[in-house]
């Protein structure tokens, strides 16, 4: 209640670490403790707390919490693998896993899963973030070819236009990117 209903995480944060210094046998406290920890930026905490919450039972959302954790803990390998268990074929998880990959230089496997993002999936991340993805492995025209299918979707905003705008000049074609 204090977490979600109550915006109030210092007061959830503080029930949540006494309940475990009883040492429960249930994942959720951990789990809870853990997106809290995540939430206040106490990247430390929310990874002791987490690997132990899935040590007792896994869930997506530990494993995705864990990577962020570890992704701001500056290990990227784990943060990599962590957005790799928590992520569905098209999600944001998938799309963390694979700015992982960019930035651990495994263009190839990220080109790969890149590919594979569909707008037929439920949990399609959207155009504009694919796009994104093709611009940081140098593949233009993929780019633009995402870019175009979220343009009447999106509102326009500086940061994705102007990484539109550079595909564009990447490809030689001033006149649309004009």
């Amino acid at each position: 209640m204090y977490c979600y209903e109550e915006d109030e995480y210092i007061k959830a944060m503080v029930l949540l670490e006494e309940v475990l210094t009883m040492n429960p046998l249930s994942y959720f406290p951990y789990n809870l403790l853990g997106e809290i920890y995540v939430r206040k930026e106490n990247w430390q905490s929310a990874k002791d707390v987490l690997i132990d919450s899935i040590g007792i039972y896994s869930t997506k959302t530990a494993y995705n919490n864990l990577a962020v954790a570890y992704y701001h803990l500056g290990n990227l390998e784990l943060a990599s693998q962590h957005f790799l268990m928590a992520s569905e074929k098209s999600d944001h998880a998938m799309y963390s896993h694979v700015k992982c990959l960019i930035e651990l230089g495994n263009l190839h496997e990220a080109i790969i899963k890149i590919g594979d993002f569909s707008e037929d999936e439920d949990d399609f991340i959207g155009a504009i973030d694919v796009a994104d993805l093709y611009v940081e492995v140098g593949r233009y025209q993929e780019a633009v070819n995402w870019f175009e299918k979220g343009w009447n979707i999106y509102w326009k905003q500086p940061n994705w236009v102007s990484r539109y705008v550079y595909s564009l000049l990447q490809l030689n074609d001033s006149t649309s990117a004009h």
